[in-house]
């Protein structure tokens, strides 16, 4: 990658953006159910705080938002320097090859990277202000907590119970989080024993940990794929404002094409990228991979794009 890329694509003001951004939209988003806690003013049940941000994360708001978070630091790089004329520079030093994977892949990183940073900040911030107030570790685990440990380990529950009853088990006005998930792959919420014991609590803390790197991997993954799109529609029809709208306007056809017409084609279906059902196989990581290979797609769109629009250059 170009030192001229990298400087740009990771700029530390897209950092600070994208905590920001994550940390007001759980805000707006779940103004109720932080309003509630405050009302209440009772102890919250055990592992509380990861089912709001794995609901948060996986939300509905987040799934329209993020399309447009993660074309900020770069989607718009190849068109600002077309019109400006300073790739005419650029491409007086180094090979147009190398140019233009430098520039398809600092986009992908940086898409990729400000949507993790930004979760990670959501994460942080959840933790500091809600850990604190969930119920001590020997209380026993509430009926949502059973059905997320089934999820990252399946073999925690017992097989073929019915999607529903999971869904039930997520916490209460979110859009099904861990609990879903445990529903849709056929797991019910068993008992898990010794809960209050620091073997269960440290086996947990191990599954929650699985469970995390798995969701912050796919969000890398979608927003590189975001970025990359935004980058090679916004080159292909030679406008600027198409690099933050188009990942948006894709995603939201995808979801009608697949909410309407088509209800079963998983594999275009967004909802399914971000919270994965029990179709996906290899633990969920097979959704990264379908993912990658959407941006490779994507990638090497942009690059014939560029390749045409340089010819007059």
């Amino acid at each position: 990658m170009l030192t001229y890329d990298a400087r740009r694509a990771f700029s530390i003001r897209w950092i600070y953006l994208s905590i920001a951004a994550m940390v007001l939209l759980a805000l707006l988003t779940r103004l109720d159910t932080i309003a509630g806690i405050i009302r209440d003013g009772k102890a919250l049940e055990q592992d509380w705080t990861i089912n709001f941000i794995y609901d948060t994360l996986t939300g509905d708001t987040m799934l329209f938002c993020l399309p447009v978070l993660c074309t900020l630091p770069f989607s718009a790089s190849f068109i600002d320097e077309y019109k400006s004329g300073i790739l005419r520079f650029s491409l007086g030093r180094v090979k147009r090859r190398t140019w233009l994977i430098s520039k398809v892949t600092a986009t992908a990183l940086s898409g990729g990277l400000v949507l993790v940073v930004g979760a990670l900040g959501l994460y942080v911030a959840a933790f500091l202000v809600f850990s604190g107030l969930e119920a001590p570790a020997g209380a026993s685990m509430g009926a949502s907590s059973q059905a997320q440990v089934t999820e990252a380990d399946p073999s925690a529950g017992t097989a073929g119970a019915s999607g529903g009853s999971g869904a039930a088990a997520g916490t209460s006005g979110s859009s099904g989080g861990f609990g879903a998930a445990a529903g849709t792959s056929g797991v019910s919420g068993a008992s898990t024993g010794a809960a209050g014991t620091s073997g269960a609590g440290a086996s947990a803390a191990r599954i929650w940990l699985a469970v995390s790197v798995r969701l912050l991997a796919r969000y890398f993954c979608f927003g590189a794929l975001g970025a990359v799109t935004g980058l090679w529609i916004s080159t292909a029809i030679n406008n600027r404002y198409m690099a933050w709208l188009s990942p948006f306007m894709a995603e939201y056809l995808l979801i009608i094409f697949c909410e309407r017409y088509f209800t079963g084609c998983n594999l275009l279906y967004p909802k399914q990228w971000l919270d994965p059902s029990e179709i996906w196989p290899a633990d969920t990581w097979s959704v990264c991979l379908w993912l990658l290979a959407l941006t490779a797609f994507a990638s090497w769109a942009f690059v014939e794009s560029a390749r045409r629009r340089l010819m007059y250059v």
